[in-house]
């Protein structure tokens, strides 16, 4: 139960970090776009804004999944060197972007579900047994 409660903590701080801070970036920018209407084009409706909110959403909800996926490589090899390593390699790979930077892993839905999915599955495995096999 402790590990698991564990997991959920990570996993909600994961959540609420990301999607808190695309709210405040979109509020810093929106805010800047009221103030000096020449440098952003375009309005900002209702409609709009909460698109926003549940598309940073689901974005926030895909990236805690993902988060969780190098916890399988740090309790494989019980090293945190590892854990940390697999997630910025995991990372990399998502975020970075190929060609002229306009495509990236991470913009396909698929992807994304997928490896959250993953991530899910992960911890899950991570705890089912922890009480008979990881006690040390």
């Amino acid at each position: 139960m402790l590990m698991a409660a564990k997991l959920i903590i990570v996993f909600l701080f994961t959540f609420l970090t990301i999607w808190l801070s695309n709210i405040v970036i979109s509020g810093i920018l929106a805010g800047v776009g009221y103030f000096l209407p020449d440098l952003i084009q375009g309005t900002l409706t209702m409609d709009l804004v909460m698109t926003y909110f549940m598309q940073a959403g689901m974005d926030a909800l895909y990236a805690a999944g993902i988060g969780l996926i190098p916890l399988y490589f740090g309790m494989r090899r019980k090293s945190v060197p590892a854990t940390i390593v697999s997630a910025v390699l995991i990372v990399m790979l998502i975020s970075s972007g190929f060609g002229n930077g306009s495509f990236r892993m991470g913009d396909l839905l698929g992807i994304s579900v997928s490896l959250a999915l993953a991530g899910a599955a992960v911890a899950y495995l991570s705890i089912r047994n922890i009480e008979h096999k990881d006690v040390s």
